[in-house]
């Protein structure tokens, strides 16, 4: 579909790939595997592969009810997070986390047998019986969002990478700033006594270490 790798592919190029492809659910298989290759796409072209394939899952949460009358299976708000997390990786953030916030409603058939009830994504996070699945899914997809989301304004600070990038610049900066007292043979003799070569030695090493972690801190960047 997309062979080729840098293509540029707008969001009306892959509707009009999919098109021939009658079912819903059809559309939304080929656009899936073509997602696992997102590595070999142009990123405007994954931007529009995933807005597409957003949409196709919020098209399906819709009509669902029309379709099949009443939902036998899982939670009925499968296909909603999937249009979440689809408009996610196109960057999309506002339309996932409208999405999220909305009173997307749904026909759910309880777990004991008993009377099919209508049920909005809120109330089914506040509901003992549904709670508990559908919470834990939007509350992950909400916190990606949000990490995304600082991101995009440079004050995610938070997690590995925040603690990596901490690490690699004090790792520079002492590795450095010791190097440079250690190799200065005149300041470190009047101070902690120590001979030329086992200065030099220990002022190359800790110099050596500043390098590298510099290079981590800026390669991390």
């Amino acid at each position: 579909m997309f062979e080729g790798y840098k293509l540029w592919a707008a969001k009306k190029e892959v509707q009009k790939r999919v098109e021939p492809l009658k079912k819903v659910d059809d559309k939304i298989d080929y656009l899936e595997k073509m997602a696992r290759k997102k590595s070999s796409l142009a990123p405007i072209t994954r931007d529009a592969l995933y807005s597409e394939l957003g949409d196709l899952y919020l098209d399906k949460f819709e009509h669902q009810e029309k379709a099949y009358g009443r939902l036998v299976v899982g939670h009925g708000f499968d296909s909603l997070f999937k249009a979440v997390e689809s408009y996610v990786n196109s960057g999309d953030l506002v339309r996932a986390k409208n999405l999220l916030n909305s009173n997307a409603k749904v026909t759910l058939r309880p777990a004991d047998g008993g009377e099919d009830k209508k049920i909005t994504l809120q109330e089914a996070c506040n509901s003992a019986e549904y709670a508990s699945e559908i919470s834990r899914e939007k509350g992950r997809l909400m916190k990606i969002i949000e990490r995304l989301e600082l991101k995009k304004q440079g004050k995610w600070k938070g997690g590995f990478g925040g603690y990596y990038r901490a690490s690699t610049a004090t790792m520079a900066i002492i590795g450095i700033l010791g190097g440079i007292f250690f190799l200065s043979s005149n300041i470190t003799g009047n101070v902690i006594g120590l001979n030329q070569t086992s200065s030099n030695w220990i002022g190359i090493v800790l110099f050596i270490i500043g390098i590298i972690g510099a290079f981590a801190y800026f390669k991390r960047r």
